[in-house]
């Protein structure tokens, strides 16, 4: 069933979010390189990530072709223990010229874990926890 989850790039004024619901990374990716420029890197304002952080729908080539300053993350962290820590940590410890905020709705063992991780590339991000709070991009 995720394999069938709605994909959209959403546009209104200067904005663009790229919202990944629980689609597959190479679907996504394929889809991206066929309309969108190769493998040229695409900047969001903002990125829902796929399936609440799970390391089986976002991949280090998925994540080689998108980027934002903001990462938003859907899960309580029950069920399936999403997110993955390894999606987290592959976000974050790309280069980048601005500062990364990751919001998560709920705190997990994951984005607890992310507070104390230094980016191995040395880009700059915070994690914010949201759980009853609109995020303004």
């Amino acid at each position: 069933t995720n394999g069938s989850s709605i994909v959209a790039i959403v546009e209104g004024g200067a904005k663009r979010l790229l919202l990944l619901g629980d689609a597959w990374a190479e679907d996504i990716a394929a889809e991206l390189r066929r309309t969108h420029g190769g493998d040229n890197l695409k900047l969001f304002d903002a990125i829902k990530v796929s399936h609440h952080g799970s390391l089986r729908n976002t991949s280090v080539d998925l994540l080689s072709l998108i980027d934002a300053p903001l990462f938003l993350i859907s899960t309580n962290g029950s069920g399936h223990d999403h997110p993955d820590f390894e999606v987290l940590a592959e976000i974050v410890d790309r280069p980048a010229a601005f500062e990364r905020i990751i919001y998560f709705n709920y705190e997990t063992p994951a984005s607890t874990r992310l507070k104390a991780h230094v980016s191995r590339s040395g880009a700059r991000f915070n994690v914010r926890i949201t759980q009853n709070d609109w995020i303004q991009v």
